[in-house]
């Protein structure tokens, strides 16, 4: 499903491919280690707002999932980027 961002977010000027890439590896690797930190936690029981829809609510559980589908949209976005690219060099 598509929809558009919500207005206060804008994208990043471009960075070099290997400074993102290990932005991407640290961001994940800081969830990782949240996600080791409060393994106890009853993450389907912790509830925050949206900090970009106002009114809605998530389980923390139900946020580090959109976390992850956010992120896997975001690698298969660099994918077509790749691909593209590599088709216009052919």
């Amino acid at each position: 499903m598509r929809i558009k961002a919500p207005q206060k977010i804008q994208p990043r000027s471009a960075i070099p491919l290997t400074d993102a890439l290990a932005s991407f590896c640290d961001e994940q690797n800081e969830v990782r280690a949240y996600l080791h930190s409060y393994a106890d936690l009853d993450l389907a029981g912790l509830h925050f707002a949206n900090p970009f829809i106002p009114g809605i609510r998530f389980t923390l559980a139900t946020g580090l999932h959109i976390i992850s589908v956010h992120e896997r949209r975001h690698l298969w976005q660099a994918r077509r980027v790749r691909e593209a690219a590599e088709a216009a060099l052919k």
